[in-house]
């Protein structure tokens, strides 16, 4: 077990961090911070997290270029806020993905809405990225993508941290996943993310995740892909959309059973999900 208490600051530096095998504890006036890079590992899944004090898990963006670059994020922490966890992001640009509402069942000819029979990987109306309030708490396991503040974006290629405070999550986490099959030659995308203030391994993952309860006679599961947003390519009145310039889908990196593919910053992921990493399967 780990008890913090005496009004002390324990620091998970980058590069570093702690394994506990049962209960954590932070006592009033004392405190746990995780750096961007440092990870809290906690083995048992029934194992306790009590917070009188303060717990935080600070994260990094990538080398933004521009302020209006995405970055995907799940909270590590229990009870964080839209507002507070990205609270440096723009106000107006913070969303999650509904995935009931995603439908492709046509393809767009130039981002010019005109359609042909077929698929781009784009919701037919537009309906399925939904803005989120700052009231609202993010929830254990979901994905969430927002850009930056213009206000505070200083210059480019620089990082930008993000602190989430909360209780840090544990054990076995449930998110549910859906099918909109009306259409059944498309992708069913789900924007799920790592929910603990540790990194995943991508090949248990997606081993644990190869058999889902789909209350179905032939039970579903996830494709064996993880889908990286890694933005590089400026946003194109050529690209299909449902605005009028569109991002470009090849920006996404990409960890599937056999390898790694770079996405538009060109940087290869690892095998390992970061906490706090958005991704879609």
């Amino acid at each position: 077990n780990l008890t913090v208490d005496n009004n002390s600051i324990l620091t998970i530096s980058d590069n570093t961090y702690i394994e506990i095998q049962n209960d954590i504890t932070v006592n009033a006036g004392s405190s746990i911070t995780v750096q961007p890079y440092g990870a809290i590992v906690q083995i048992n899944d029934l194992g306790n997290v009590t917070n009188n004090g303060t717990m935080s898990v600070t994260k990094k963006t990538a080398p933004l270029d521009v302020a209006f670059e995405y970055t995907y994020w799940s909270s590590p922490v229990l009870g964080e806020t839209i507002g507070g966890g990205l609270f440096e992001s723009n106000t107006n640009k913070r969303y999650s993905f509904n995935a009931i509402n995603f439908l492709d069942a046509t393809m767009e000819t130039g981002n010019n809405n005109a359609t042909v029979a077929g698929q781009d990987d784009v919701d037919d109306n537009g309906d399925d990225w939904q803005w989120e309030s700052g009231a609202n708490v993010m929830q254990p396991g979901i994905g969430y993508a927002s850009t930056h503040d213009p206000n505070i974006f200083i210059f480019p290629g620089v990082g930008y941290d993000y602190t989430f405070e909360g209780l840090f999550n544990n054990g076995v986490i449930t998110v549910a996943m859906y099918r909109n099959d009306s259409e059944l030659n498309d992708y069913n995308w789900n924007f799920i993310g790592n929910p603990y203030p540790s990194a995943i391994d991508a090949d248990l993952f997606l081993a644990v995740n190869s058999n889902l309860n789909t209350n179905l006679v032939t039970p579903k599961s996830i494709d064996g892909a993880i889908v990286l947003w890694s933005q590089s390519t400026p946003p194109s009145g050529n690209a299909n959309g449902n605005q009028v310039n569109n991002f470009s889908s090849d920006d996404y990196a990409i960890i599937n059973a056999v390898g790694q593919n770079a996405g538009g910053d060109g940087l290869i992921p690892t095998r390992n999900i970061p906490s706090g990493q958005g991704f879609f399967v």
